[in-house]
């Protein structure tokens, strides 16, 4: 997300562990998708391995926004966590 648009799309990623398949399906993403978007990627545990990689590739990439879900474990209570955060960083 740039500072002169506001994300007009935002995609939200449950994630578990996904350290090995994160950063291709990040840049998939980010190479795809041409309108100003974020990507929230939601994690349920501060121990999930996919956190190293997100922060590494948040220094690079603002679209990139790691969210932690704090309403319960589980992709779908991850989906709908991300999408009550869209347009706000954490």
């Amino acid at each position: 997300m740039t500072l002169e648009a506001a994300p007009r799309v935002s995609i939200v990623i449950p994630v578990h562990n996904e350290d090995q398949a994160i950063r291709a399906c990040l840049t998939r993403i980010l190479t795809a998708v041409t309108v100003p978007c974020e990507v929230l990627v939601v994690y349920d545990d501060d121990e999930d391995t996919t956190i190293k990689v997100l922060e590494e590739y948040e220094r690079h990439e603002p679209r990139v926004v790691p969210i932690h879900n704090t309403s319960g474990r589980g992709p779908a209570r991850a989906i709908r966590f991300g999408s009550r955060h869209h347009g706000r960083r954490q």
